[in-house]
């Protein structure tokens, strides 16, 4: 059995460089309209959040609790206000629970929370991005964990998602900063 390198040249025809090059030159103009831009932002952090939520199926067992719907909700709450921050919160925990390939019946908690937390997110404006999403982390946590209690599951399952959940947004909302 022979193999043979794949050559850049023929992997790049000028067909496929074409194609790229007029879906680029039709979505750029769009950056430059704000709800355009909203639109864009939301279309691409979906499919960033498809894509990172199945890459931690990999990591089941060590990524309880890691995600990026809470970041994605209240940065976009922040840059384009309360009904898109809602709007976001919706199409990310949708995105997470294609990306993970689950829907509990959880998701009647979970998804309100999501879509609660975006809506109210600019009213942590002036506490700066880091303090408002762990405040918002910490509030989408307990009002998960009350329900997940009232209906008796694992208490000790939910500490460990809630703990593990709050220091992962500490740090991805930290790295968030430097960005926003």
């Amino acid at each position: 059995m022979q193999t043979r390198n794949l050559n850049i040249v023929e992997y790049l025809k000028i067909e496929n460089v074409a194609k790229i090059g007029i879906i680029l030159a039709l979505f750029v103009p769009f950056l430059f309209i704000p709800l355009f831009r909203a639109f864009s932002a939301l279309v691409l952090l979906f499919f960033i959040n498809i894509i990172f939520s199945y890459l931690t199926l990999t990591f089941r067992r060590l990524s309880f609790g890691i995600e990026l719907t809470t970041f994605f909700t209240v940065a976009a709450a922040f840059s384009f206000g309360p009904l898109w921050g809602a709007v976001f919160g919706l199409f990310m925990i949708l995105a997470e629970y294609i990306g993970t390939m689950r829907v509990s019946f959880l998701a009647i908690v979970t998804i309100p929370a999501v879509i609660i937390m975006g809506f109210v997110a600019p009213a942590f404006l002036g506490l700066g991005i880091v303090t408002a999403g762990l405040i918002l982390s910490i509030g989408y946590n307990i009002i998960t964990f009350s329900a997940c209690f009232a209906i008796r599951q694992r208490a000790i399952g939910l500490i460990i998602f809630a703990v593990t959940n709050i220091i992962w947004n500490k740090f991805v909302f930290g790295l968030g900063a430097f960005v926003y």
